[in-house]
């Protein structure tokens, strides 16, 4: 592999991370109204839409004032600045709807993970809560609160998760074989090729960046998980009444 098609790749993982966060709409389908599918396409649809004009904007005001990534600053802070001018109300408002912004995105993780864990006192999954909160604290302590070293362990078990549910539903759909299930299966094969690039391209770049602490937690997680279905299927034989008949 060239260097330019490594430098190539490397970009196109870096960008494809900025477009996570589209699978809390998917994976919330049911929350929206009827017919919930026709509003979940439509959601994405709009946050497609958005989504590009606000990075083909972006990049092109960055390109005319000659905005550089900083360790300090972030680019949208730089643009509001150069164009609005420091400390003035317009900037602060680009500041405060980039801050809610993220607060909604850091939000979607409680949509899901909480559910792993039993329900607590309350009948909600506040165990959940409790315990990815805890999680999320530690890791923003130990990184001291460094965003780009955040982010390797936050893109690889992302692109984990999008390539095996890629895969899985090219599985589903040569299982039941629906009506046009052909052109579905190609859809999602091509999005695990597309998903499972770009975590290799991860994998490699960004292992010694803090992404190693994933590739090693993944397996060692599978593991304690295949241990547990063991322990429960063991329990499972010895507790059955099938085969059994009484004297």
């Amino acid at each position: 592999m060239s260097l330019t098609t490594f430098l190539l790749l490397t970009a196109f993982a870096n960008g494809c991370t900025a477009m996570t966060g589209v699978e809390a709409v998917s994976d919330g389908v049911p929350a929206f109204r009827p017919p919930e599918s026709k509003n979940a396409a439509a959601t994405l649809v709009t946050m497609a839409a958005l989504g590009v004009s606000m990075f083909l904007g972006i990049t092109f005001l960055a390109h005319v004032y000659r905005v550089m990534p900083t360790g300090t600053e972030s680019g949208v802070s730089q643009l509001a600045r150069a164009i609005f001018g420091n400390r003035t109300i317009l900037y602060y408002m680009v500041q405060a709807a980039t801050t809610l912004i993220l607060v909604l995105a850091a939000n979607t993780a409680y949509a899901d993970f909480p559910r792993f864990m039993n329900q607590g006192d309350r009948l909600a999954f506040s165990n959940g809560i409790i315990v990815l909160s805890v999680f999320a604290a530690v890791l923003i302590v130990a990184f001291r609160g460094d965003t780009q070293a955040l982010l390797p362990l936050y893109m690889i078990g992302v692109f984990v998760s999008f390539t095996l549910s890629q895969s899985g539903m090219v599985i589903h759909w040569r299982q039941t074989k629906e009506p046009g299930w052909k052109t579905s299966a190609t859809i999602n094969g091509f999005g695990a090729i597309v998903t499972g690039t770009v975590l290799l391209v991860v994998a490699v770049t960004k292992t010694f960046e803090g992404a190693w602490i994933v590739l090693l937690l993944i397996p060692a997680i599978v593991a304690v998980f295949k241990a547990t279905r063991r322990h429960y299927d063991h329990v499972a034989a010895q507790l059955t009444l099938r085969g059994y008949s009484p004297q």
